[in-house]
C-alpha cells in the first residue's frame, strides 16, 4: 500500500445532523475534517444543493486529488497559495491516477488475485472525476485572487490560469450514451408480472416477503418510478379508497425521520401516481393485511419495510433485481429502471392509441414522472417506440420503391 504519512489516506465521510441533513467532507486518516475541503462542501457544494450521492462524488474526487499528491511529495496547499500549480507533465499524470477503479485496487491491496478485475472506469466516471476535481482547484484558485491586491501583477496571470484549468485537466474525453437502452418487450413484460405474482412458481421471492414485493415492483413496473421512490412514499402517501385514488411521491431531502445509512431521495418534483387495478389491489393487499405483520408496522411512518421492522433499503431492492435476472426470459441486465423505459413506451403506445398530440402527450408524461413542463427527458424512454416507427417508415419507403420499380 502507499505511504500516505500521518494525515492520509484521505476519505470521504457522510454525517447526518439533528435536522436530518446529510453532509459528505473529507476526512484524513485520523478521522479529522480536512479544512480546505470542508469549508470547499459548505460554502459551495452544499449551496448548489446537490443530492448526497453528487455531493459525495465530488468529496470523493477531492480526497483522490488529496491522496495523489500526497503520495507524490506535492505539498498543495504551497503550490495553490503560491498559484503555481502543476506542471503539463503533473497534470497527464493527475489524469492517469484519476482514470483507476480504486475498487480493485482495494482488493488488490486485500490479497484479490483475480483477473477480470477491471483496472480502469469508464470514459463518463474519469471525466467526472476531473471535473469535480478542477472545480475545487478553481474554487481554490479564486480564493487566492480575491485576496491578492488589485496591483499585483499576479492577478491576471492567475485568470489566465483559472480559464485553462478545466481545458488541461478535463481535457477532450468522449462520452457515448447507449442508445440501445431499452423497455421491456409483452413477452418480458408478462414473464416479469408473474415472476412477481403471489404464488407463481416463477416467483423467486421468499413466501413471507411476496406480497410486499409484489406491491413494491408494480410501482415500478405500472408506476414507472425511479428505484428510490417507492422507498420514500410513506403510508399517509397512499389513497386507496375515495373518488381519486392514488399516491404521492414527495420530495424528501434531509428527511429526519429517514435514519438509513444510504437515504432513498427523489429526483424530481412531487408528482402523482395513478393506480392501475392490479397496482390496487396489490397495495390493498399489502397495507390492510399484510404490512401489520411486519415488526414496527405500527410506529414506522414508511410504507415498505424489511423483516426488521425498518425501512426497505436500496440495497435490498438491488438484490431483488438480482434474484429477478435468475428468471428465465428476463434480461441478464434487468433493473428498476428497465420498467421506467417500459412505462414510458407503455405511455407513448396509449397516446398514439387515442390519438394525442405529441405536445399534449409530453406534458402527460413530464406531469407523470415529476420533470419540468418543458422537459424533453421523455425521448430518451423512447427508444422502442422510435425504433418501431423508424421500422415502419423503412417498410413504407421500400413498399414506395419496389411498387416506383414495377411500373
Amino acid at each position: 500500500m502507499f505511504d500516505f504519512g500521518k494525515d492520509g489516506p484521505f476519505t470521504t465521510k457522510v454525517v447526518r445532523f439533528k435536522s436530518g441533513e446529510r453532509f459528505a467532507m473529507a476526512v484524513d486518516g485520523h478521522g479529522m475534517p480536512v479544512d480546505w475541503p470542508v469549508v470547499y462542501a459548505s460554502v459551495s457544494l452544499r449551496a448548489r444543493g446537490l443530492m448526497l450521492s453528487t455531493m459525495r462524488k465530488e468529496m470523493d474526487a477531492v480526497c483522490l486529488l488529496l491522496n495523489w499528491c500526497t503520495v507524490r511529495g506535492i505539498p498543495l496547499e504551497h503550490r495553490i497559495e503560491s498559484l503555481t500549480l502543476f506542471s503539463l507533465a503533473e497534470i497527464e499524470a493527475l489524469r492517469i491516477a484519476f482514470r483507476a477503479d480504486l475498487r480493485t485496487a482495494r482488493k488488490r491491496a486485500s490479497g484479490d488475485k483475480s483477473k477480470d478485475l477491471p483496472e480502469i472506469v469508464g470514459n463518463g466516471h474519469w471525466r467526472n472525476r476531473l471535473q469535480a476535481c478542477a472545480d475545487y482547484l478553481v474554487w481554490r484558485v479564486n480564493d487566492i485572487i480575491l485576496r491578492l491586491d488589485i496591483r499585483d501583477p499576479r492577478r491576471f496571470e492567475a485568470r489566465l490560469m483559472v480559464d485553462k484549468l478545466h481545458e488541461w485537466i478535463v481535457g477532450d474525453i468522449p462520452v457515448y450514451e447507449n442508445d440501445l437502452l431499452e423497455g421491456l418487450n409483452e413477452e418480458q413484460r408478462e414473464i416479469l408480472v408473474r415472476a412477481i405474482t403471489v404464488g407463481d412458481p416463477s416467483n423467486p421471492f421468499k413466501p413471507r416477503n411476496q406480497v410486499r414485493n409484489e406491491a413494491l415492483w408494480l410501482l415500478y413496473i405500472d408506476g414507472g418510478l425511479r428505484r428510490s421512490e417507492p422507498l420514500v412514499i410513506k403510508t399517509r402517501d397512499v389513497r386507496l379508497g375515495g373518488n381519486d385514488p392514488g399516491l404521492t411521491v414527495h420530495r424528501n431531502a434531509d428527511d429526519p425521520k429517514d435514519t438509513r445509512a444510504q437515504q432513498p431521495v427523489t429526483k424530481t418534483k412531487a408528482h402523482p401516481v395513478e393506480f392501475t387495478d392490479r397496482l390496487h389491489d396489490a397495495l390493498d393487499a399489502y397495507i390492510v393485511g399484510d404490512r401489520r405483520t411486519y415488526e414496527n408496522a405500527k410506529t414506522s411512518p414508511f410504507l415498505f419495510l424489511s423483516q426488521q421492522g425498518k425501512p426497505l433499503s436500496i440495497g435490498a431492492v438491488d438484490a431483488m433485481s438480482l434474484e429477478l435476472r435468475k428468471v428465465p426470459g428476463l434480461p441478464a441486465d434487468f433493473s428498476t429502471h428497465v420498467n421506467r423505459r417500459t412505462w414510458n413506451d407503455k405511455l407513448g403506445e396509449a397516446a398514439e392509441e387515442i390519438k394525442i398530440t405529441p405536445e399534449v402527450e409530453k406534458q402527460v408524461r413530464n406531469h407523470a414522472m415529476g420533470w419540468t413542463r418543458q422537459s424533453d427527458q421523455g425521448t430518451r424512454y423512447s427508444r422502442r417506440r422510435i425504433r418501431k416507427r423508424a421500422a415502419m417508415i423503412l417498410d413504407v419507403m421500400q413498399d414506395k420503391l419496389t411498387r416506383g420499380e414495377a411500373e
